[in-house]
């Protein structure tokens, strides 16, 4: 059993040195934070699905402690997380996903 932090935010490019960088607005579209377990969960912020608004500027950003997960992202109300399935978030280790739709949401379970 993990705790997992979900965070969903847009991000636009910003010109550096005449190369476009990825930035992170200052605003978050959600943060939620859940236990993982042996069960799939949707992550949910305010009883709400959390969902991507538009596939163009948002990023996951997910973080786990205590124990590895699985993540997994989709637009499928029923979408799951399942053993074996799924984007691996060490202990300790946060990672980074552009999403790939709009209403896109996000899945999680322990790892085995």
């Amino acid at each position: 059993m993990a705790r997992v932090t979900i965070e969903l935010m847009t991000a636009a490019g910003r010109a550096v040195t005449a190369a476009t960088l990825q930035m992170p607005s200052s605003k978050p579209i959600a943060i939620a934070e859940v236990q993982s377990t042996a069960s799939a969960q949707t992550v949910e912020s305010g009883g709400d699905p959390v969902t991507a608004p538009t596939a163009a500027t948002a990023i996951w950003a997910v973080a786990a402690e205590g124990g590895d997960i699985l993540v997994k992202f989709g637009t499928d109300p029923g979408l799951a997380a399942a053993a074996g399935d799924g984007w691996r978030v060490r202990d300790g280790e946060r990672r980074t996903w552009h999403a790939s739709a709009a209403g896109e949401m996000c899945s999680v379970i322990d790892a085995v």
